[in-house]
């Protein structure tokens, strides 16, 4: 007597089988997509480093005057609401629906050119913020003596308040009596 499967069984293993391969497909998707994320998340921890050291070094300078240390105050105006605001009604810069800023890696470049502008000896250092595809935003706040300075990156500039905050500090280092 010879025994074989049954339609039954043959189903349930198809089927079985089916639910196997469909789930590793799906994770495929979900890795692709961490991918990425990290990628990016790696880029923007770059250009953070190096925007950021960019301006500590400049800030760092001992031949800052404190006139030009006291003159920074906050840039850009309104810190972080300058890139997110949906009550803005400023026209010099494009935003989108929800009031994010279309082009916040080019505030971002004034941001740091307004501080180089501050510091003497400064004329050679720069960085871009124009990275293809991730948008920057810089913030630099001077309180007393002590200047903040903020970063972040993201992909769409409307998901720019949402990403991680690269954050460091750097104190005036100059002559106070210039």
């Amino acid at each position: 007597m010879r025994r074989a499967f049954t339609l039954m069984e043959v189903n349930l293993a198809i089927m079985v089988m089916a639910v196997g391969i469909l789930t590793l497909v799906s994770l495929y998707s979900l890795g692709y997509r961490e991918s990425q994320q990290s990628r990016e998340d790696v880029e923007a921890a770059a250009l953070a480093d190096l925007n950021m050291n960019a301006l500590a070094a400049m800030l760092s300078s001992t031949n800052m005057s404190w006139s030009a240390w006291s003159g920074i105050g906050t840039q850009p105006s309104g810190g972080w609401r300058a890139y997110f605001n949906p009550d803005a009604t400023r026209d010099d810069e494009a935003r989108d629906e929800t009031g994010a800023s279309t082009n916040p890696s080019g505030t971002s470049q004034g941001v740091f050119d307004a501080v180089k502008g501050k510091c003497t000896g400064c004329e050679g250092t720069g960085v871009s913020f124009d990275t293809g595809h991730l948008h920057c935003g810089l913030v630099v706040n001077q309180e007393g003596s002590r200047c903040t300075i903020a970063f972040r990156a993201a992909r769409r500039p409307g998901a720019l308040m949402y990403q991680p905050l690269y954050y460091t500090e750097v104190h005036f280092q100059g002559d106070p009596s210039r």
